[in-house]
This record gives structure tokens, sequence and C-alpha cells, in this order.
């Protein structure tokens, strides 16, 4: 966490963006320092403020307001993921030369995470496949939109994903559709869902949480009329005033 830096100017090329929680008010500094070609970095940055998390420029000094600091920084995650991995096995091709099964081996190895432990690996939860094939989708319809100048050109239906998932799942005890649906416990890394739970537990004990909390069992003992809460001055209009594309 920072205050704003008036020396990052978010400009496509950058090696950090900076993006402002709109929550909070607070600057984050992300990193595109990646493992992967200046086009592919650029690829991304285009990517991302092309998007609904970060939805472009906030104004004419290039801040960034996102709609939620944790839903950009899982984004630039996967994207980062994305462009490494493109990097290493389609270096010198554009994303739209490559076919289903290529599309599809990417995946696969998306959803394979190595224990640290044991060696062994482990199919992730549908939640990474569901992020990456959306992504995935996003690419396409931004290249048929015009907005980008590259992206697949399949579509990530649930028989591509079926498809996908198969082969790894063929020696498990699930199917596609349990799988899907979460699973059982065995469907999910022990490293992923601590990481899951530590999670939740931050969002539990953070500050918004709290306040949610208390503003919603006073709300429960108030006698008051509920219109009253949602007039012009009422005690949420700071927080739609941030949640709005013209907040500065």
């Amino acid at each position: 966490m920072t205050t704003e830096d008036p020396k990052v100017l978010n400009q496509y090329g950058d090696e950090s963006f900076q993006i402002q929680d709109p929550m909070t008010g607070q600057f984050y500094s992300v990193s595109f320092a990646w493992n992967c070609s200046m086009a592919k970095r650029l690829y991304a940055q285009m990517y991302f403020l092309a998007g609904d998390i970060s939805r472009g420029y906030a104004d004419d000094k290039g801040r960034i307001v996102v709609s939620s600091l944790s839903s950009a920084r899982q984004e630039l995650g996967y994207l980062r993921e994305l462009c490494e991995y493109w990097e290493i096995h389609y270096t010198d091709r554009a994303l739209q030369s490559l076919s289903r099964i290529e599309i599809q081996v990417m995946l696969r190895s998306f959803m394979m995470k190595k224990e640290q432990n044991s060696g062994e690996c482990q199919i992730l939860g549908v939640s990474m496949l569901s992020m990456m094939c959306r992504i995935l989708d996003k690419t396409h319809n931004h290249l048929h939109c015009g907005t980008l100048v590259d992206g697949v050109i399949h579509r990530m239906t649930t028989a591509f994903k079926k498809s996908t998932m198969e082969p790894l799942l063929k020696g498990s005890d699930l199917d596609y559709a349990t799988w899907s649906r979460g699973g059982s416990y065995g469907s999910i890394p022990m490293t992923c869902a601590s990481l899951m739970l530590a999670e939740a537990i931050t969002l539990i004990e953070s500050d918004e949480a709290q306040i949610a909390a208390i503003f919603f069992t006073q709300w429960r003992r108030e006698k008051t009329k509920v219109t009253s809460w949602f007039g012009e001055k009422d005690r949420l209009a700071l927080y739609r005033r941030m949640q709005s594309p013209q907040y500065v």
C-alpha cells in the first residue's frame, strides 16, 4: 500500500502500474516484470485496461480505479500465467493461431499443481478453469470487437471444458460433472485449500466486514423508514460515489 506516486504514469510498457482501491482510496503497485516479451506484457496491459475490473483510465492523469482490489490482483495473476506459458511454448505465434488442442494442452498445464512435500501433481478446483476460460473468452470477444489486436478464435464452451478436463480426471474417481460442482475434498490440494481459508479469514476479519456487520446490526435495531437510508444524504452516499466511474 502506498500513497499516490506522481512518477508512475500507468503507461503501456511500464514495469508496474499503480491502481487505486475504490473502498479506501489507497494506491497499490502491481508489477508487470514478468518472464515474457514486451509484446505480451503490452497485450496483458491492454486487456486489463479494456476489461470491467479496471474500466480504463479514471481521468486524464492516468489513474486506474479498479472495481475491486482483490479481483484486479487475481486477474493480473492469471494473465501472468497465460503470458509466461505463451512465451515459453508459442513465442512467435499469435493467440488466434492456436488450435483447440493447443489451448486445451495449455489449460491442462494450468490445472495441475505439484505438491512441494510429496512431489505429486494435484488437480486444481473448477474456479481455476473457469477464470482462465473467462479470460480466453474475453480475448475472443475483444478480438472480434476490435478492442484488441489478438485473441483466441475458439469459444470456451461447456463441451470444450469437459473434453479439456477428461484426460486429467480419468485417473481419479471423479467425473467431470462431479468435479465441476466442487467434487470431493481430494479435488482441491491442501495448499490451495489453505490459501482459500486464509483469504476467507482475512475477509471476515477485515475492516470492511466489521463495518458491514455494524451497519446491518444498527439497521435492524433502528425503527426508521428504509427510504431514509437511501436519500441524497444517506450513510451510503460516500460508498456509492466511490463505486462510480466518475469518482476521483
